[in-house]
């Protein structure tokens, strides 16, 4: 079975409806949900995001979905690259779909970014950021002279983190973000030991909703 190819584009609220209901679908699937609730978020993503990417099997039917924004401040001269969301239908997780997926979206948008983001539940992504460097807040706390700087930054540019009523400004941690608690399914990784010790120092409690912001170098 050939795998899956992304595409890149330009990320707008005049996305096609057809489009946005298939990111719904995708996202009903890969967090394992049911509901068939509000997909306003996904207007608001596109509106808020630079680049769209969408990933389609051999027959075209779309399998994943990562929205992206890359704000144009610094820090230490240089660019953040912030993943506003990403989800694989299961049927292709843990095949390394997304690997590479950042890079791809940079190159399309033209920029060369220091710094990778996002904000997360799933422990896997934060053993796959940990993995790509130096990385906030599990090397180094966000209340540190750099950490500061890119929290600054985050808060001014990216709605998530910028908008987030209880975010502690040391571990990055937003309170209660998600009204149903954890979003996804991805409970069983939550006791690995490798992700237990990058957590040890961090109360996220995804049962009440908590997410992480990462940034990694």
């Amino acid at each position: 079975v050939s795998s899956p190819a992304w595409t890149v584009k330009l990320a707008s609220e005049d996305e096609d409806p057809s489009t946005v209901q298939a990111i719904y679908e995708v996202f009903l699937d890969a967090m394992g949900r049911l509901d068939r609730g509000d997909s306003g978020w996904i207007y608001r993503r596109l509106a808020e995001s630079d680049a769209l990417a969408l990933c389609r099997d051999a027959d075209g039917a779309l399998v994943g979905y990562g929205f992206y924004l890359c704000p144009k401040s610094f820090v230490n001269g240089s660019q953040l690259l912030w993943c506003n969301a990403v989800a694989i239908r299961k049927r292709w997780q843990n095949f390394g779909v997304v690997r590479g997926l950042d890079e791809r979206v940079a190159q399309w948008l033209n920029v060369a970014p220091r710094w990778l983001g996002c904000r997360t539940q799933n422990p896997r992504v934060v053993a796959a950021y940990s993995d790509l460097g130096w990385c906030w807040p599990m090397d180094e706390t966000f209340d540190t002279a750099l950490g500061v700087q890119l929290l600054d930054l985050l808060r001014a540019h990216v709605p998530e983190v910028g908008l987030a009523v209880d975010l502690d400004p040391a571990t990055g941690v937003c309170r209660r973000v998600y009204q149903g608690g954890r979003l996804g399914d991805s409970s069983s990784l939550a006791h690995r030991p490798h992700v237990d010790r990058l957590l040890a120092n961090i109360e996220l409690m995804t049962s009440a909703g908590d997410a992480l912001v990462i940034v990694t170098d």
